[in-house]
């Protein structure tokens, strides 16, 4: 599709949304995962360095495994600053360029216009989206279409639309060909991310109804933070039992639950979910009176 893109004189979109230059740093003796001290997920490679991308913290890349000393360490997962130069090495003739924060952040300023293959993440999608003068491209490539619907929380099919719809409107405005790497094209949920806005609108409320996620009902999570695993449980516990005499004979009250990072910026959390049709004024009295160590979430994003 890039070929033809370029051959026809036109541009090349690829929507890579994983900047650096791999997603992770493994062991190939142990196995052991490259993680922040902190927030301790997966650390992701950028040049000679490893990013949280969730703190910020950097840190030079190891030369020996910390877990068991050994030299045999390999990156896995490929960012934007591993797939710019492999589409530069199989286009010589053409300017490939990275649009991402990395490139923000080190003072790259390229313009879009410029470059023949633009690779980068939402930032290059927002650009192309918004941008008055955002050149014709003749061919519009999102990676690892799966990914956009592998992350939690009852918003991911509707985000994951909504960024298929946004390249589909790209790819249109140029008269290019949309392209969807996918490892299954005959999927329902890849195929559900191709509908009309009308067609997904209503398939989307059928299963947030079935599956009570809102706007059926109210979706709250309550977390706990404390000094260890063991006090974040105990605290969630009491609460969860309060919650269940206090919310109502339609109130779903499910905890304690271990968040996918139980430990976060230096402290554990515990976590509660509640899943309610109305909020009965004895749960909102409860949920005000909540101790400072809490954190209280309307509808979030992910759970967790």
């Amino acid at each position: 599709a890039a070929e033809e893109a370029l051959q026809s004189q036109k541009k090349v979109l690829l929507f890579h949304n994983r900047r650096g230059t791999a997603t992770a740093m493994l062991c190939r003796d142990c196995g052991r995962l490259e993680r922040c001290p902190t927030c301790e997920i997966a650390l992701r490679v950028h040049a000679d360095q490893l990013h949280c991308h969730r703190c910020g913290s950097k840190q030079p890349l190891p030369l020996l495994c910390d877990g068991c000393g050994s030299a045999s360490l390999r990156m896995t997962g490929l960012g934007t600053g591993a797939v710019t130069p492999l589409l530069a090495a199989a286009f010589p003739e053409a300017k490939a360029a990275q649009f991402d924060t990395d490139t923000r952040e080190a003072g790259k300023k390229t313009a879009i216009g410029t470059a023949d293959i633009a690779i980068g993440t939402q930032l290059l999608l927002h650009v192309a989206a918004e941008s008055v003068d955002a050149p014709a491209f003749g061919a519009v490539v999102a990676t690892s279409a799966d990914s956009l619907l592998g992350h939690p929380g009852f918003r991911t099919t509707e985000n994951a639309w909504r960024t298929v719809r946004t390249l589909a409107d790209v790819a249109s405005a140029g008269g290019g060909k949309l392209v969807l790497q996918t490892l299954d094209g005959e999927s329902p949920d890849i195929r559900a991310l191709l509908v009309s806005p009308e067609q997904f609108l209503t398939g989307e409320l059928a299963s947030r109804d079935k599956a009570g996620y809102p706007p059926k009902t109210s979706l709250l999570t309550v977390t706990a933070v404390g000094r260890s695993e063991d006090a974040a449980r105990a605290t969630i516990t009491k609460l969860a039992r309060d919650f269940r005499t206090k919310g109502g004979t339609d109130a779903l009250v499910s905890g304690p639950l271990r968040p996918g990072n139980p430990f976060r910026h230096g402290s554990w959390r515990s976590l509660l979910v509640i899943k309610t049709q109305k909020l009965t004024p004895e749960l909102e009295a409860a949920l005000r009176q909540l101790p400072e160590e809490c954190i209280i979430d309307r509808d979030p994003e992910y759970l967790g």
